[in-house]
């Protein structure tokens, strides 16, 4: 794939550029907007950059007319609005950084020169620079060979490059996978030997890396189909490889080279479980259950004598602290753990339909939709081509319910906890939540009950069987 040297140029943008060209300090695009118009692919952050102050900047943006504020004066970052497009400018400079992966630099000086600034950016393939008001692409150190190559290679010695920012070894996966671009084997050696570094790095900025690499596959729209493996499944194995996981979710490292009975699972514990993963669709909750479904396995393994009993609850408990670490939010980390808790309900198909109805109600219709894509994924994950018949099963009872106009929380009831105790000729109290509770599991049984009149009845009744 040969790549043009200049990318269609944005005319809106024209008098912002014409100013900053003027001042004989053209400015420039910079980074992964510069390598998606390339790659013909779309793109969301304009980064821009030249040799212009931070100060210079700003004045020459109000100028043109823009709006412009400097939002960080050691680092030089400057927030420029031009009409409904919002520009982050930092300008040429070269960085220092202590020892570990940290990456904020510990000095920063600000340079005239392209190549300097080149240098200090992580891969070659996001050092390129386009006039902001021509589209000439600058590549001051190969990058468009390696674009055209679809290789990730470091601006600099690998070791330097990623020590001054742990992170980097993350996105170098992740640029991999959205990408389907394959690593110099000069920068992958060096990210397996300097992934500790992570321990440097800010957990939400690691967070935030690693939600991508799950949805890589589904970042470009259309790239997919041309790469040999799913993006989010090559991360994780990447992942898996380099020891990242250590860092970003230790306990799941507790199921590697941990075998499972092969009449039911092709892959021990840990493949298991990205296997799962891969294989739910590209929801963020969705992946990360099918990541830690089976997490507490290995822990119940020696509690159960072999057995694994109790895994999914012990799973629970365990994914709300890991996800927690994680500094993900809690409606997130809520929503994940109880997939996990509940990934193992009626493993067999033996469970009555009335069972699955109480359960689903309760449950909320939307969890019990993703919970069934995780039992699917479940099964693929397996590896054994195993049955989907209780995801089927599932699927039917919940399609009925809805039919039926099955309701599936308490609000959805047709009678309010003042009826029943007027009904019941009782004051508030905890037995009015258990009439209430015993109602709603009737009315998913058969939601034909669901109306006032039979509501009151019924209510009576149940109050006369609790007395």
């Amino acid at each position: 794939m040969e790549q043009a040297g200049r990318i269609p140029p944005m005319m809106e943008l024209a008098p912002l550029a014409r100013a900053f060209t003027r001042a004989e300090n053209p400015l420039y695009f910079v980074g992964g907007s510069v390598r998606n118009a390339l790659l013909g692919l779309p793109y969301d952050d304009l980064d821009v950059t030249g040799a212009a102050s931070s100060q210079q900047a700003v004045d020459l943006a109000r100028s043109a007319g823009g709006k412009a504020s400097i939002r960080d004066t050691e680092m030089g970052t400057v927030d420029i609005a031009v009409g409904e497009l919002a520009l982050e400018y930092t300008p040429f400079r070269r960085e220092s950084y202590g020892p570990g992966g940290g990456h904020r630099p510990q000095q920063v000086i600000f340079t005239h020169r392209m190549e300097e600034d080149a240098l200090r950016r992580d891969f070659t393939v996001n050092a390129l620079y386009a006039d902001v008001l021509t589209g000439e692409v600058a590549d001051p150190l190969g990058g468009l060979a390696d674009l055209n190559a679809r290789r990730l290679r470091s601006c600099r010695a690998p070791m330097e490059t990623l020590g001054d920012d742990g992170a980097r070894i993350l996105r170098m996966v992740r640029f991999a996978c959205q990408l389907g671009f394959s690593v110099d084997p000069a920068l992958y050696g060096v990210a397996k030997a300097m992934v500790g570094n992570l321990g440097d790095v800010a957990m939400e900025r690691k967070r935030d890396e690693l939600l991508k690499i799950l949805l890589s596959d589904v970042r470009y729209p259309g790239l997919e189909k041309e790469f040999a493996a799913p993006g989010h499944l090559r991360g994780l194995l990447m992942l898996e490889d380099l020891g990242a996981f250590y860092d970003l979710l230790p306990q799941l490292m507790e199921g590697r080279g941990m075998e499972q009975p092969g009449r039911y699972h092709r892959y021990g514990v840990l493949q298991h479980n990205l296997m799962v993963c891969a294989a739910t669709p590209p929801v963020p909750a969705l992946r990360l259950a099918g990541l830690l479904h089976d997490v507490a396995k290995p822990r119940c393994f020696y509690l159960t004598g072999g057995k694994m009993h109790g895994h999914d609850l012990a799973g629970e408990a365990l994914c709300r602290r890991m996800l927690a670490r994680l500094r993900l939010d809690n409606r997130t980390v809520d929503h994940v753990a109880l997939l996990v808790g509940r990934h193992m309900f009626d493993l067999d198909g033996s469970a009555r339909e009335s069972t699955c109805r109480k359960r689903f109600a309760g449950w909320g219709f939307d969890f019990v939709r993703e919970l069934i894509l995780l039992r699917e994924a479940d099964v693929v994950g397996s590896g054994m081509g195993g049955s989907l018949y209780t995801a089927k099963k599932w699927r039917e009872i919940l399609a009925a319910m809805e039919a039926e106009g099955a309701v599936d929380s308490m609000a959805g009831l047709a009678i309010t906890g003042r009826e029943i105790m007027e009904a019941a000729g009782i004051p508030p109290g905890p037995a009015v939540g258990r009439i209430k509770a015993l109602l709603f599991d009737r009315v998913a049984v058969n939601p034909r009950l669901n109306r006032r009149e039979v509501l009151i009845r019924e209510a009576k009744g149940i109050y006369k069987g609790l007395s």
